[in-house]
């Protein structure tokens, strides 16, 4: 049963992240990324994936403050950068059990300087580098409809690239 409930949750994700993928704003796009990490929880807890859980929490909470940044219309903090850099090095070391488990977390590493920067472009370079680390960690842990999720985010990320950063003129 928990297997299934973990595939159902994956299966919401994926249309959060497909309508996610497609903002032009840092704000909007960080909500749905707060929706996307709710989600992941729930899945990853189903399967019992360790990193992908701890991991998932700590993105709700780094995508509330990246937004709280970016609706007040601050400029985010390099502390609160490091911050989050530290806490999931942290999480890493205590709970990575394999080579999968490493590869996330470098690949969340990397996501979370290109949301806490304020470029889209390099925010939704980042978001390929991260979408490539969860399709090979939910090969692992078996979240098979996250990586449905992964393979449309892969395509809705490229045309995202596309175009707002090859055909956008101006």
């Amino acid at each position: 049963m928990n297997f299934i409930v973990a595939q159902i949750a994956g299966a919401i994700a994926l249309l959060l992240s497909v309508i996610g993928l497609q903002q032009n704003t840092g704000k909007r796009f960080l909500f749905f990324q707060i929706l996307i990490n709710l989600v992941y929880t729930l899945q990853y807890f189903f399967l019992g994936a360790t990193v992908g859980l701890f991991i998932c929490i700590i993105n709700t909470i780094r995508c509330v403050v990246f937004y709280y940044y970016k609706k007040t219309q601050r400029k985010n903090s390099v502390i609160v950068l490091l911050v989050f850099i530290t806490t999931y090095l942290i999480t890493g070391v205590c709970t990575a059990g394999s080579f999968y488990d490493i590869i996330l977390i470098a690949g969340t590493l990397m996501f979370t300087y290109s949301l806490w920067q304020s470029r889209m472009k390099i925010t939704r370079a980042g978001s390929l580098i991260s979408i490539l680390t969860y399709i090979i960690y939910n090969i692992t842990v078996k979240a098979y409809s996250a990586l449905l999720l992964d393979f449309m985010d892969l395509i809705s990320i490229s045309i995202a690239i596309v175009r707002y950063d090859f055909l956008k003129k101006g």
